[in-house]
């Protein structure tokens, strides 16, 4: 009985299609506050044991099973033996208690000292770590949008996500990153081949932060939210009440 349905994503919408839905939907994405991510912030604003220096690659969002973590840290297993130094962070809360199996597999993995699990961090205390970062990566199974994707865009990081991420296509079309599947090779390549291309990683970064500025701000989001109003009020009937 809806006038509408407000969809972040096209593949939101297609997955509720798909299931049977037919009202009318709307895709008007979530944004973000742009200009708080790209604000320099200082190293002592960096969680604790965050590294100072060297490349660190950094996820962000809840430990869960579907994020595929295990995958990542088998990735960065196999970055690490071809020769790189750099640093995996692990940021997010863990609720479902995921996190001593993924610290013991990334010792089982011979990676000790080369992952750091710094919790959860909220509101300006993820600009620090993600300013620093030299890559963002999200391996999910499924994500119907993905925020940390577009955080750490408007932070000037490239990314790296699977095709389960719904902002892949984004991703793609203004090369702010790379779209790998969920298997370990093909994320390693894509890890390599961004820390290792400078001036690749410099562009990706810039292509985000402009993008997450200009499509992602919430100033381009509430204008797609008032349209969207206004059009389901036009075509929604005016229904009367009886009062009681």
């Amino acid at each position: 009985g809806a006038a509408g349905i407000h969809y972040t994503t096209a593949a939101e919408q297609e997955h509720a299609e798909r299931a049977g839905v037919q009202t009318r939907g709307f895709v008007v994405p979530l944004g973000v506050d742009a200009a708080e991510f790209s604000r320099p912030e200082p190293d002592t604003a960096l969680p604790v044991g965050f590294p100072p220096e060297g490349p660190v690659i950094t996820f962000l969002g809840r430990l869960t099973e579907k994020k595929r973590i295990d995958v990542l840290l088998r990735a960065f297993a196999e970055l690490v033996a071809s020769g790189s130094d750099a640093t995996l962070a692990v940021a997010g809360p863990d609720s479902e208690g995921l996190r001593g199996r993924l610290e013991a597999a990334s010792a089982a993995l011979g990676l000790e000292g080369r992952v750091m699990f710094p919790g959860m961090v909220l509101g300006t205390a993820k600009v620090a770590p993600l300013q620093r970062s030299d890559l963002f990566v999200l391996p999910s199974e499924d994500e119907s949008f993905g925020v940390s994707v577009l955080e750490a865009m408007a932070a000037g990081v490239p990314v790296i996500v699977s095709p389960g991420v719904a902002l892949h296509p984004v991703v793609t079309e203004y090369q702010a990153g790379l779209v790998a599947p969920t298997e370990a090779g093909a994320l390693c390549r894509a890890m390599a081949t961004i820390l290792t291309d400078r001036d690749l990683a410099q562009q990706m970064g810039a292509n985000g932060r402009s993008l997450a500025a200009r499509q992602f701000s919430w100033e381009s989001v509430g204008e797609g939210l008032e349209a969207m109003y206004g059009q389901a009020l036009e075509s929604s009937p005016v229904v009367t009440r009886t009062p009681r």
